[in-house]
């Protein structure tokens, strides 16, 4: 905002331009578009893989763009990562995505279900919340004697 002060004192009178610049306070928390994922992941996938059915996206309100930059997080220890956010313009809004990245093999008969907590991450320390839900899905193996086990 540019403007003019008028400064008097007694019979001088001085005009004196100004310019203030309003900055970002950081009070918008980051917002997931969704407070729940699902996805159903295979047994076999190789460790390293990204589960490419599942995209994770969160934005932060706040316009500066230093106080709008996201960083993701999964709370639980858990065969899963997260790979680097990507950003994106959408609209007004800046939004950040990550996706899934198996760290460690899947077994289903040891666990099945993965409820993990997502938290994205601004550098000013708000933070939002998101439950992914991950479904191992069972691979039948053949026996030896040619049936489905």
């Amino acid at each position: 905002m540019r403007g003019t002060v008028l400064l008097m004192c007694g019979a001088d009178v001085a005009r004196v331009p100004f310019t203030m610049e309003v900055v970002d306070a950081n009070t918008a928390a980051p917002v997931f578009d969704s407070e729940r994922y699902t996805t159903h992941v295979m047994e076999t996938l190789p460790v390293g893989m990204v589960v490419g059915s599942l995209v994770i996206s969160a934005a932060d309100a706040d316009p500066d763009v230093a106080n709008h930059e996201l960083s993701f997080g999964i709370q639980e220890d858990s065969p899963f990562s997260l790979t680097e956010p990507c950003e994106d313009q959408v609209m007004c809004c800046r939004q950040y995505t990550t996706q899934l990245k198996l760290e460690k093999p899947l077994d289903w008969a040891t666990n099945a279900t993965y409820q993990l907590t997502v938290t994205a991450q601004d550098p000013g320390g708000n933070q939002g919340q998101a439950v992914i839900e991950v479904y191992v899905i069972q691979v039948a193996t053949v026996s030896h004697d040619g049936c489905f086990c």
